[in-house]
């Protein structure tokens, strides 16, 4: 470039240097898998108000070597509960659990995690936002990243329902990098029918117990 001279001046600047051939900015998103379970200290945890740990598995298969730069988001947002019913409530913690690749040592086989493992997580109505602040990078077929999530049953819903997509996004959410397919979270609520000091708990509460719609 002349001395003195700007980009504008010049035209556009074509970057030769091959590292960034990789970036994701294909028209169609990747496809990500999404896995969710509970965790197994909270399997009993599914009564109203209740709160329990949620493991969100997010899985990229057959990729070339690629990454998303950092700061992107990860964003899991849940179907909407049909009828008035209150929605689930997301925590604000979220703890990633696994990043990257299983290894292949004997034994045990180990995860990665982040450097800072407790990325900050913004919840609004039923959208949980990730905001990542390190690269994610596939130097394989396959990247793995999980999160456990503590989520809270609603008071005045019996039953299951929870239908989650995952997306991959910029910090701004206008790019979309990868998309998961919507998938059933499994979130159940009971009625609280055989514990003595749940029942008397929602009934000081002033629920009506023979009114699943109260409760």
């Amino acid at each position: 470039m002349p001395s003195g001279s700007t980009a504008t001046q010049v035209g556009p600047i074509i970057d030769s240097n091959s590292v960034f051939d990789s970036v994701f900015v294909d028209d169609e998103p990747n496809a990500v898998t999404l896995t969710i379970s509970r965790a197994s200290t909270d399997t009993e945890l599914k009564f109203p108000g209740n709160t329990f740990k949620s493991l969100f598995n997010l899985k990229f298969d057959a990729l070339v070597p690629g990454f998303i730069l950092a700061p992107y988001n990860i964003v899991l947002t849940k179907k909407a509960t049909p009828g008035t019913a209150d929605e689930w409530t997301w925590g604000t913690t979220c703890t990633n659990t696994k990043w990257g690749k299983e290894s292949t040592g004997d034994p045990p086989l180990t995860w990665s995690t982040l450097v800072a493992p407790t990325p900050t997580c913004t919840a609004s109505g039923h959208v949980l936002t990730i905001a990542m602040t390190e690269n994610l990078e596939f130097v394989s077929d396959e990247f793995t990243a999980e999160f456990e999530i503590g989520v809270t049953n609603p008071i005045n819903f019996i039953g299951e329902d929870g239908k989650v997509t995952a997306t991959f996004t910029d910090s701004s959410g206008a790019v979309v990098y990868a998309v998961s397919d919507e998938k059933g979270a499994g979130f159940t609520v009971n009625k609280p029918v055989t514990d003595d000091t749940i029942v008397k708990g929602y009934a000081a509460w002033g629920a009506d117990l023979e009114n699943p719609k109260e409760i």
